[in-house]
């Protein structure tokens, strides 16, 4: 299991508690180095440490969205004159030098939306239609939904209680991309519901162990791969996308999904050969 994404899950996650260690929003390679960059130029000049974190952890992680951070902005986050002043001078500092194309949003000064129309890219199709009778689009006309996987005997789905509380445990582990994306919480619980009723009562694909695959009950594409509906950001309609892409995306560590963001935009595959299977440890990092 050389290329499973083993690390799924928060290493710093104490059960102890109901919270979570929050790592900084992740994105490609390309952003990485974008983010370490602002790093050095907001240490240059001597902006706390403290300070920096709290720009990176809300979205202020590249130059950017740095330059368009506004006095109000900076206040709203509780940075002190003496650290505003500072910032001021990382802005002029990027000035006009920056020519990075960057999405519509990050013109904006809300990180956030940068955040959401950079990483929707990762829960779109592109190219490659969602199943054989789509189109491109990963939007999928109401009349060509994907085909309900037939119950097996041995699937006993969990009764609505059930549900919410499960939904409550795997949201303590959400990575903050995921809230970032999803604009109410409203939104990451109804994904997280469907897939909990997808799955039998006895199964857990986030926090089990790799031991057992996790069957999916849920929909599924003629190419017999799990699928998923939900309402992008900004949207009404439903779109539809496979559930280990949902998955990685809402639970991966950074680590883990700069690698998967890499891969082509179809189903990832999974380590014990069964595309049925959304067991999060199972999700392999190699496209072959």
């Amino acid at each position: 299991m050389n290329n499973s994404i083993i690390n799924i899950l928060y290493t710093s996650f104490d059960t102890s508690t109901s919270t979570t260690t929050a790592p900084t929003i992740p994105y490609c390679d390309k952003m990485a180095e974008e983010k370490t960059a602002v790093e050095r130029l907001l240490r240059a000049e001597a902006v706390p440490d403290e300070q920096i974190r709290l720009l990176l952890d809300e979205g202020y992680d590249t130059r950017s969205v740095l330059k368009s951070m506004t006095e109000q902005n900076m206040e709203e986050l509780g940075l002190k004159k003496g650290h505003i002043s500072k910032l001021r001078l990382v802005q002029q500092k990027l000035g006009k030098k920056t020519t990075e194309k960057a999405p519509a949003a990050s013109l904006t000064t809300n990180p956030v939306e940068y955040v959401r129309e950079y990483l929707r890219e990762y829960l779109t199709l592109g190219e490659a239609p969602f199943c054989r009778f789509c189109s491109d689009s990963w939007s999928v006309a109401e009349t060509n939904r994907p085909e309900k996987k037939q119950k097996g005997a041995e699937y006993t789905p969990r009764g609505v209680e059930e549900i919410q509380k499960l939904v409550q445990v795997w949201q303590s582990y959400a990575h903050p991309r995921a809230r970032n994306f999803f604009a109410t919480t409203e939104l990451l619980e109804h994904v997280l519901t469907q897939v909990a009723r997808g799955v039998d009562r006895e199964d857990d694909p986030i926090l089990a162990d790799g031991d057992h695959c996790i069957f999916w009950y849920g929909d599924v594409t003629k190419d017999e791969e799990a699928a998923i509906r939900m309402v992008k950001p900004g949207e009404e309609k439903e779109s539809i996308t496979y559930v280990n892409r949902v998955l990685a995306f809402i639970f991966a560590t950074d680590e883990s999904f700069t690698k998967l963001m890499s891969l082509p935009k179809t189903p990832f595959k999974m380590c014990c050969q069964n595309q049925l299977c959304i067991n999060l440890s199972h999700i392999s990092s190699s496209a072959d």
